[in-house]
């Protein structure tokens, strides 16, 4: 996942962010705690996102405690007491980094994929002590990483399907938040839709610089006639967008299907706001970083 599920900070109020920074500082603090130093650094904004709806949905309300942040220790920070939602957030950023980079190492040339390589060693650790806690968790992950590499070694044209995986991997992790059947069909649909957002939008945003290294984009299809013109490169994006629109709306509808039991204006500055920012911004390819960020970089 790559940080694009974002609130429009503009909008939030003081409060409203001081939440969802507590929300981010305890991911970050939950990983070393449960995965080690190195799990920390890959702390990222999406798995925020989806710690802030684990949190929304749990009996009974998280704790908040005061403590120093690593990183500063002269700063004291809100944090989220011990609680299983940022855990489980945790273990599932730890395992969807590591196969990141596997995926990475894959596409890159062996000089381009030195530091995803690095970074793969280093997590190494992390991603044993998750699997252990998480087992069926990386099973899925693993398992639609291996359908995902066999759908573009085939050159599978369809979006869809190529957004299956992703979607699969998303569905899974947002249904393991509920507690009873109806919660489980809202929230695997709504981690579906958001797992096709991120996998289309992710798409769009690095079509450019697929096309100059010669990388595999799902938006290109099995276009034979070279390298496309910029006109072309803008229609295709803008293609993206609109569907990205008719996503939110589904993304938007299957939230308002859940029983939110707090945090509930946060959130709907993200499905309400935020996506259509993100939406607004591609194609203009984003300083963001794919493996950890500081909690300021993108807000």
């Amino acid at each position: 996942m790559f940080g694009y599920l974002l609130p429009r900070k503009q909008d939030l109020k003081v409060s409203e962010y001081n939440l969802y920074k507590t929300v981010y500082c305890s991911l970050c603090r939950g990983l070393q705690k449960h995965f080690g130093v190195a799990a920390k650094f890959f702390v990222n904004y999406d798995f925020a996102f989806l710690s802030l709806i684990g949190l929304a949905l749990a009996e009974p309300a998280p704790l908040f405690i005061s403590g120093r942040c690593t990183v500063n220790p002269f700063v004291r920070q809100t944090y989220i007491e011990e609680c299983e939602a940022i855990r489980f957030a945790a273990g599932c950023l730890v395992l969807s980094a590591y196969h990141k980079l596997s995926d990475d190492i894959r596409d890159e040339r062996i000089t381009r994929s030195l530091a995803a390589r690095a970074l793969k060693i280093i997590l190494y650790r992390a991603f044993r002590k998750a699997g252990r806690a998480y087992r069926e968790v990386d099973s899925v992950i693993s398992g639609n990483m291996q359908k995902q590499i066999a759908l573009e070694l085939k050159k599978e044209t369809d979006i869809d399907c190529l957004a299956d995986p992703t979607a699969g991997c998303l569905s899974f992790i947002c249904g393991s938040f509920a507690k009873d059947k109806d919660e489980l069909r809202v929230l695997a649909s709504l981690g579906g839709m958001l797992g096709r957002f991120i996998y289309l939008i992710d798409a769009a945003d690095d079509l450019r610089e697929d096309l100059r290294k010669g990388r595999f984009n799902p938006l290109l299809g099995n276009d034979d006639d070279g390298t496309p013109d910029e006109d072309t490169v803008i229609k295709l994006i803008d293609d993206a967008k609109r569907r990205l629109f008719v996503l939110r709306g589904e993304i938007a509808a299957c939230y308002n299907l859940l029983d939110v039991k707090r945090y509930g204006s946060v959130l709907d500055n993200f499905i309400f706001l935020g996506l259509a920012d993100t939406i607004a911004r591609v194609g203009e390819k984003r300083q963001r970083k794919s493996y950890g960020s500081e909690f300021s970089d993108s807000l």
